[in-house]
């Protein structure tokens, strides 16, 4: 079901003309952009029978969706042109595709927020089944890691040349060190060398739909282990698919509580006469 909002003036509402039935078409947008939807989402127009004719100093539709696919009450343009959150990223580049990774990251929001049970959950859960004594969600910032979630550790962020997860974010798949002391990128590492003193490390990358690597959900001990099986592995990216899982949807309830609040604005502050209809055509 399709739901339209159209805003008429006060001079429109009272013409003959707001009571004729509306002749044009919506015609497909190149994107659609403001208030945060998705790039790519695309939108399919009404029957043609129920076509909008808006006013010339109104917007050109509203549409919204909510979490569960669902229409949602929110004023969305749309605009023709280049999404402002769209990326083009040259593999060839590496500073280019790291800012596009660290675009993506700040589109979040979710750095230097308040711990989360939802995270909390992820990191006991892999803590407890691989039997170590540490477990981290790591979000790899400009100049630092940002741990989201932490068991077994008390600190909370740490320089990015200390990262393990940053290196974990140049290869594909998981990141597997059986024993730093036998490898040279982390043999002299503060936190190799220095307390905690880790000997073991294992990181699963947090990997946008765009393929952007935000960071990992790792795992670490500070005695050396065997490598991890194909089976361990995959249930650890598996875990750290559920945590990306569940940065999209943090993402999109932000995103849906903005809509709504500036749809409620409108509402508040229009002098207008504004009409709901449904995808027929019918006044809700």
């Amino acid at each position: 079901m399709t739901t339209a909002l159209v805003i008429l003036t006060r001079s429109e509402a009272t013409s003959p003309a707001a009571r004729r039935k509306p002749e044009v078409e919506i015609q497909q947008p190149d994107h659609v952009g403001l208030l945060g939807c998705p790039a790519g989402w695309q939108h399919r127009p009404p029957p043609s029978s129920t076509t909008l004719r808006p006013g010339p100093d109104g917007p050109e539709a509203a549409l919204g969706r909510d979490l569960r696919g669902q229409l949602a009450p929110a004023v969305v343009r749309i605009l023709r042109g280049r999404a402002p959150y769209a990326h083009e990223v040259n593999a060839d580049d590496p500073i280019s595709s790291e800012a596009a990774r660290l675009q993506a990251l700040k589109g979040y929001q979710i750095l230097d927020t308040l711990p989360e049970a939802a995270y909390d959950r992820f990191v006991r859960l892999a803590r407890m089944y691989f039997k170590v004594p540490i477990a981290l969600v790591s979000l790899v910032d400009d100049d630092r890691q940002w741990f989201k979630a932490c068991d077994g550790l008390s600190l909370t962020e740490t320089p990015r040349s200390m990262s393990f997860c940053a290196h974990a974010l140049t290869g594909t798949g998981v990141l597997v060190i059986p024993d730093t002391h036998a490898d040279p990128r982390f043999i002299d590492n503060a936190l190799v060398t220095g307390d905690p003193h880790l000997r073991f490390y294992a990181g699963a990358p947090l990997v946008t739909p765009d393929g952007h690597g935000l960071g990992t959900l790792c795992i670490l001990d500070v005695v050396p282990r065997d490598a991890l099986s194909a089976d361990e592995c995959e249930l650890l990216q598996h875990l750290a698919d559920s945590v990306m899982s569940e940065l999209e949807l943090r993402r999109t309830v932000a995103r849906l509580a903005h809509q709504e609040a500036v749809y409620a604005s409108v509402l508040d502050a229009s002098l207008d006469a504004i009409i709901v209809m449904d995808g027929q055509g019918s006044i809700t």
